[in-house]
């Protein structure tokens, strides 16, 4: 077992006792976990908990690293009952991954002795010890930012996929669910958080969906949230018997067993996209104003489409021009991209 150091465990024999507080999001929370496999082997002993919103909780679940999962909601109340969670746990040491005042704060309410995160107005007041990010040429990944604040002694040169551990029942269920529909099954995820600015045109997903069944002969799978149940219902209705729609209807586990069975994957740049790419599909990821250097997903394999540009991250003031760079690309990049990242030969 390394040491580690300030920590107060490691000035006693005892099981060193230390927590993680996870982002709120499906993709950053995947970004962050080729870090938290390289903090698990670092430190096998120590029980590693993490604290997460309870609709995260799903996919931690499907993570081989933490040994206890625990859930806090929003709201002044929540926020002093989640403190008196984490100082029920006795934690020895703290990481703060998110970039927020609210996260850096349970801990310091709950009084843990050592409580590390990154630099910042008002988390700096909050943390024992900051330690800010060691980025340059190469590592501009968001991933290596986690990587510098869990395993900084590590210097890790490539990021890991993240490693998902799926259920055999999702699975199973998955199959009940697709295995009367014609192969190959290209998986379409039209939704993103923060609507248009993200999202590429649905004319252009049907467009590329129509040509996979046409060309492929094969089926369409239908995927998101329930906010992306229009969107996919929308879809499905123009592709008749070779779509199955399943927005709204998966869980985490089921989603991710879903993905996995897929021949190829497309996607906005969203949850799903890094889930897609986490389970090993063959993903084109579609971006706009978003950095794939900064945020793509994790896994693989995996073709990005972007229309060239600068890239910025306030897509609420950019969203008209982040909806002009997606209309720009076109169905006819994306789906030969798919052939692509399927090894197939391009079109003559």
């Amino acid at each position: 077992m390394n040491s580690m150091p300030g920590s107060t465990a490691s000035a006693s024999n005892k099981k060193p006792r230390i927590l993680l507080v996870g982002y709120n999001w499906i993709g950053d929370t995947l970004m962050a976990w080729p870090a938290v496999q390289a903090f698990r082997r670092l430190h096998p002993e120590a029980h590693l908990a993490v604290l997460v919103k309870p609709g995260l909780a799903p996919l931690w679940q499907m993570h081989g690293a933490p040994d206890e999962i625990l859930t806090y909601t929003n709201g002044v109340r929540a926020l002093g009952q989640a403190a008196r969670q984490v100082r029920a746990g006795r934690f020895d040491q703290v990481y703060v991954l998110p970039h927020s005042i609210r996260s850096a704060l349970v801990p310091w309410l709950a009084g843990v002795p050592e409580r590390v995160g990154s630099p910042g107005l008002g988390r700096s007041l909050l943390a024992h010890r900051t330690v800010a990010p060691a980025l340059g040429p190469g590592r501009l990944h968001q991933g290596f930012e986690v990587a510098d604040l869990l395993v900084p002694g590590l210097h890790l040169r490539l990021l890991e996929p993240p490693q998902l551990i799926l259920p055999a029942a999702a699975s199973a269920e998955v199959a009940g669910w697709l295995g009367a529909l014609p192969r190959p099954w290209l998986g379409v995820l039209p939704g993103a958080a923060r609507g248009p600015a993200k999202r590429w045109p649905a004319g252009h997903f049907a467009e590329v969906a129509r040509r996979w069944v046409q060309e492929q002969s094969g089926s369409v799978i239908l995927m998101g949230g329930r906010d992306d149940a229009v969107a996919c219902a929308e879809l499905a209705a123009g592709l008749g018997s070779a779509a199955c729609d399943l927005a709204g209807r998966t869980t985490l586990a089921t989603w991710a067993a879903a993905l996995k069975a897929c021949d190829a994957v497309v996607a906005n740049d969203s949850g799903g996209m890094h889930l897609a790419a986490a389970v090993g599909a063959p993903v084109v990821a579609v971006f706009g104003l978003t950095d794939p250097e900064r945020t793509g997903p994790l896994g693989g394999p995996v073709r990005v489409v972007q229309d060239p540009g600068e890239h910025r991250r306030d897509l609420a003031r950019d969203s008209q021009e982040a909806q002009k760079r997606l209309a720009a690309i076109s169905p006819e990049r994306v789906y030969e991209a798919l052939r692509a990242v399927r090894g197939e030969a391009p079109a003559a």
